[in-house]
């Protein structure tokens, strides 16, 4: 049952890696709606050949974001289920006081509820307790 409007209590927790293929999942259930209108504005010529498999490429880019050196990920937990994910990269080269948001996603069934938002908020807070100043 979609959350949308509603506030919905999650708690957040360091990313597990038995979270992997749920986080995977959701991602690329939460980006179809954006990929869909990629396709719509450019056409199926352009759109096929600007994402030949979005799916597969996203997946990727999902589990490099999860499984990185430097990743800093918290999964949003609804019901003893993840249902988001934030990805954050800490000590960049550029700046070792910069961090990056990397990535984040939330499940279509509980988007517009308020985990995106709380998953920020302790994202912010870790990278600001671990000393980061700078966060893009």
């Amino acid at each position: 049952m979609r959350q949308t409007g509603r506030v919905v209590e999650s708690s957040v927790r360091a990313f597990e890696d038995q979270d992997l293929d749920r986080i995977v999942e959701l991602s690329l259930a939460a980006w179809a709606p954006v990929f869909a209108s990629f396709r719509r504005e450019l056409g199926d010529p352009l759109y096929h050949l600007a994402f030949p498999d979005w799916r597969d490429s996203q997946s990727r880019r999902v589990r490099s974001a999860c499984l990185g050196e430097r990743a800093e990920v918290w999964v949003a937990i609804l019901d003893g289920r993840p249902v988001g994910f934030v990805a954050s990269q800490i000590n960049l080269a550029s700046d070792p006081l910069a961090a990056e948001i990397e990535m984040i996603a939330v499940d279509p069934e509980n988007q517009r509820s308020g985990v995106a938002t709380t998953l920020l908020e302790h994202a912010i807070n870790h990278l600001h307790t671990a000393g980061v100043s700078l966060i893009e």
